[in-house]
């Protein structure tokens, strides 16, 4: 009867960790997202180059050069993320919904624990 306890309480605890952690992930997949739409951001902290020629609209010849981000025209999905200890893959939706044109699509982003931030490694949009 202890042994079966012990079972779960681990398994709880290890539920809990878990789920607090993809709560993480999900913050810093929004604040990745919203990095590689802004124009003028340091992204390097939160992903490399590849990650943000990727997600940045300029960068992906979606706008012209006289694109500025608005946060407000920005929405982005509830994230999911499945992670094993530092890695993670995470499926999240964004929209950018502009007067004059806008988008709604999947990304898939492929993460690394960095210096207690989630980074970017790869990111891939469909359209």
């Amino acid at each position: 009867m202890k042994t079966k306890r012990t079972v779960i309480v681990t398994g709880s605890m290890l539920l809990v960790i878990y789920i607090a952690i993809s709560f993480w992930i999900a913050r810093d997949v929004r604040i990745i997202l919203r990095s590689g739409m802004d124009n003028n951001t340091n992204y390097s902290s939160y992903m490399n180059e590849q990650a943000y020629d990727s997600i940045h609209p300029i960068q992906r010849k979606m706008s012209s050069m006289d694109y500025t981000y608005h946060p407000k025209y920005h929405s982005i999905g509830v994230p999911l993320p499945l992670h094993f200890f530092g890695y993670a893959k995470v499926f999240v939706t964004h929209r950018y919904d502009q007067d004059n044109w806008g988008f709604s699509e999947p990304v898939t982003l492929t993460l690394k624990l960095r210096n207690g931030k989630w980074y970017a490694t790869k990111v891939t949009i469909k359209p």
